[in-house]
């Protein structure tokens, strides 16, 4: 895996450091997880807006809204299995 470097505020970072710390966690992996976090919530952003774009004013039931989000997971997991096997 390649790594990259990014430059953090060093105020932001001591906190971030100082609460890692307390939590008895490694930083790195911490901005690492909040990065994750952040790129699942963006996906699940956009595809809350395909739903009600394919929706075409119906609305859909709490069962239909669960099913879909997780069909879509479980397709994207497939596709990172099949990347990292591929």
């Amino acid at each position: 895996m390649t790594q990259q470097t990014i430059r953090i505020d060093r105020q932001l970072w001591d906190t971030l450091t100082n609460l890692a710390a307390k939590k008895g966690r490694n930083p790195q992996a911490l901005v690492n997880q909040l990065i994750r976090e952040y790129l699942q919530v963006e996906e699940d952003k956009a595809l809350f807006r395909d739903m009600r774009r394919d929706l075409r004013g119906r609305e859909m039931t709490d069962s239909e809204s669960v099913e879909f989000v997780h069909r879509h997971r479980r397709e994207k997991r497939a596709q990172l299995t099949s990347r990292k096997t591929g």
